[in-house]
């Protein structure tokens, strides 16, 4: 989890200064990951939530990025562990913005 992948949907993206963003690159500095911010490559089930529900959008996860949907996919447990801890923060921080 040393990387923090967003995705835009046309005119309707978020910026790495919104909150969600800022909230989730906090929350993985105080777990001790230094997080780089970056559009997100691929297509996945965000971009629904973006164009149908108008709601702004993160993916964030464990895993090795050069072995992602691959056949030899793996994730080390590990970083499934601290990524349960970052979840956990993160919805504690994103419930006080609201």
């Amino acid at each position: 989890m040393d990387y923090l992948r967003f995705q835009h949907y046309h005119q309707q993206s978020q910026t790495p200064n919104s909150k969600l963003v800022r909230a989730c690159i906090e929350t993985l500095r105080r777990a001790g990951i230094n997080p780089i911010v970056k559009l997100s490559p691929k297509r996945n089930d965000m971009i629904y939530y973006i164009k149908y529900l108008n709601k702004e959008t993160i993916c964030i996860g464990p895993g090795i990025e050069e072995v992602t949907h691959s056949v030899d996919e793996y994730t080390e447990i590990g970083q499934l562990v601290k990524a349960v801890e970052v979840y956990l923060k993160l919805i504690e921080l994103i419930s006080k913005l609201s």
